[in-house]
């Protein structure tokens, strides 16, 4: 009976590592997409495939974390898991393996800029939260020269030096996939000769 429930405790602190492991995952994806010039579904599509692959071989470890011996289930939880990671190392290796003989200039305008207002949470009591003081969120939306867009978060020293319509110059390099990151988002204010 005890060593039941030794095992029992070691699955669940394994299960609580793999939970940490896919929010970590899913944070450095989200970090690394905001400074990533790709469409969203690429790297989902990708990772969605490498975990389709990797579902057929992790067959056993998952049947041993869920205790059930659902294979429908288990891919499913492979896949929630495995997407998360490829799309971490897919952008991650993208983005600090960029070529630094690849850093350029580009030129970008400001599409629009806008702020969003949101809420801390407090807690009152033992169960119980509500809605705390407000903050905002920065936001520019800039058109690259070749007609893409993206959204990057901005702190509000840089939001505010900012102008809608006005063209700047912004640090580029070409990833280690071919997709290319900023590699500063530091705003320099074109100069007219």
């Amino acid at each position: 009976m005890a060593s039941s429930a030794r095992v029992n405790i070691w699955r669940y602190i394994g299960i609580g590592f793999l939970v940490l492991v896919w929010l970590g995952c899913i944070g450095i994806g989200m970090v690394l997409y905001e400074r990533t010039l790709v469409s969203w579904w690429l790297p989902l599509g990708l990772s969605g495939v490498l975990a389709a692959v990797s579902g057929i071989v992790c067959e056993r470890f998952w049947r041993g974390v869920t205790t059930s011996r659902s294979s429908i289930l288990n891919f499913i939880c492979n896949q929630v898991f495995a997407m998360a990671v490829f799309s971490a190392l897919i952008l991650g290796v993208n983005y600090w393996l960029a070529s630094a003989s690849s850093a350029h200039s580009e030129r970008v305008t400001i599409e629009r800029k806008y702020t969003e207002k949101r809420y801390h949470s407090q807690r009152v009591g033992k169960h119980s939260y509500r809605r705390g003081a407000p903050y905002y969120v920065y936001y520019a939306e800039v058109a690259l020269s070749d007609g893409r867009k993206k959204e990057l978060s901005l702190p509000k020293s840089q939001y505010s030096r900012l102008r809608t319509g006005s063209g700047y110059d912004i640090q580029m390099k070409k990833g280690a996939f071919g997709l290319p990151v900023f590699s500063d988002l530091e705003f320099h204010p074109v100069t007219v000769k």
